[in-house]
Formats: C-alpha cells, structure tokens, sequence
C-alpha cells in the first residue's frame, strides 16, 4: 500500500490539538476533570499540566478558574506537546482553508 501523505508525529499532535481545541471552544468536548462538594472544578492528574500551576487555584468564588484554562489555545498545546506559536499559526491556517464550510 502506498501512502500519498507522510505526515510527522508533529503534524499528527498539531492536528489533533486543533481538534480538541475547536471541540472545546464549541462545548463538544470537556477538559477531564471532576467538581468538589463546593461546586469547584479540578482537572483530572492526566489533564494537568506544567502551565497549570500557574493559575489561581478553584475558589467558591472562582470554581471555574482551571476548566476556563483547561479550555485555552496554550493549555491544548501543552497537552499534546506542541509550541503553542506552531498551535495558533495552524489554527489560523486551518480556519482561513475552512471558511464557508
């Protein structure tokens, strides 16, 4: 069998990124993680990641503060290993060739 397109392990996590990332910008999919008994959200350990440890922690007052970063472009990229520059640039292209679709 013959393959038309050699695709890179890079190509391959940049394409899968830019699947997750529209899918949770959409609300198709979630960052896996579960709510406390104060309605506070914590990101599964497979979920979290270096960039993380950079936000404020779950509060009653911000329950949300790491499913609302699980769901950014840099915590995707982190996720599946890729510069987050190469992440957005791919996503702009991808976007720009699926215009009107």
């Amino acid at each position: 069998m013959v393959m038309n397109t050699i695709q890179t392990v890079s190509e391959v996590a940049l394409e899968a990124a830019i699947k997750t990332y529209l899918a949770r910008q959409s609300q198709e999919d979630s960052p896996l993680g579960e709510f406390d008994r104060g309605g506070r959200w914590y990101p599964y350990q497979d979920e979290r990641r270096e960039c993380c440890r950079a936000i404020r922690s779950p509060s009653r007052a911000f329950p949300y503060s790491l499913l609302k970063h699980c769901m950014t472009l840099r915590h995707v990229a982190h996720l599946y290993y890729v510069d987050e520059g190469k992440l957005r640039r791919a996503l702009n292209q991808y976007r720009k060739a699926n215009r009107g679709r």
